[in-house]
């Protein structure tokens, strides 16, 4: 029994990524921030918006030993969602004309005065959009 509570614990959260509408570029979510966005959820959902700058401090801390791919979707004005593609492989995007989340990463970084944090990467847009 120890064991499933084990699994269970490191288990990925599950994660909404709101981007605005139309927004194309990179993203960055940096986890367990003081003075970072609030938690939200929906359900058991983790939600993260994602501002217009792209770089959202989120008070969530990374659950377990992983993240999730996630899910993301643009929002419009009235709050409305339009689901994103996601592309996981590193090769060519499938379709050069269609808007992708893609190059996602996570990982660990410190910055200039030594603070460690985790964070998560991906670039929303089309093939021929990336930097």
């Amino acid at each position: 029994m120890a064991f499933c509570g084990y699994l269970y614990i490191n288990e990925p959260s599950e994660d909404v990524f709101i981007v605005p509408q139309d927004y194309r570029g990179n993203i960055t979510v940096i986890y367990g921030q003081k003075e970072g966005a609030e938690k939200e959820f929906e359900g058991s959902k983790r939600i993260y918006r994602i501002p217009k700058g792209g770089v959202l401090k989120t008070q969530f801390r990374v659950k377990g030993n992983a993240t999730s791919l996630g899910t993301y979707y643009y929002e419009d004005d009235e709050k409305r969602r339009t689901p994103l593609k996601t592309y996981t492989s590193t090769g060519p995007l499938p379709d050069s004309t269609a808007i992708y989340v893609h190059r996602m990463i996570t990982g660990i970084s410190t910055d200039a005065t030594g603070y460690t944090y985790r964070f998560h990467k991906a670039f929303v847009g089309r093939q021929n959009e990336v930097p």
